[in-house]
């Protein structure tokens, strides 16, 4: 998993993947800035909602309605710079 998701080229496509392969699992936001390599690293984690919403997957964070989701989900409830991830109906997204 780990070589699949650092074999990205961009560092939008490695955060992408990240997201597309660990749920259920917080991802705390150091993990976030090693993948991402770049400036800006939480840009791709807005960039990556929006792509893996149309695959059905949401990452949910700590503000706005995510949390109560994530617990609705029975997922890890995300504090302030974590994330989780979980697959879900396309369109359910929370926080978009």
């Amino acid at each position: 998993m780990r070589d699949a998701v650092l074999a990205a080229r961009s560092g939008q496509a490695r955060i992408t993947e990240l997201f597309r392969r660990v749920h259920g699992r917080i991802i705390p936001r150091v993990a976030v800035e090693t993948v991402a390599r770049q400036k800006d690293p939480m840009k791709r984690v807005r960039d990556a909602r929006k792509i893996l919403a149309e695959e059905g997957i949401e990452v949910l964070g700590h503000q706005g309605a995510d949390p109560a989701r994530a617990a609705a989900l029975g997922l890890p409830v995300p504090r302030k710079g974590e994330f989780v991830a979980a697959r879900s109906k396309p369109g359910a997204v929370a926080g978009s």
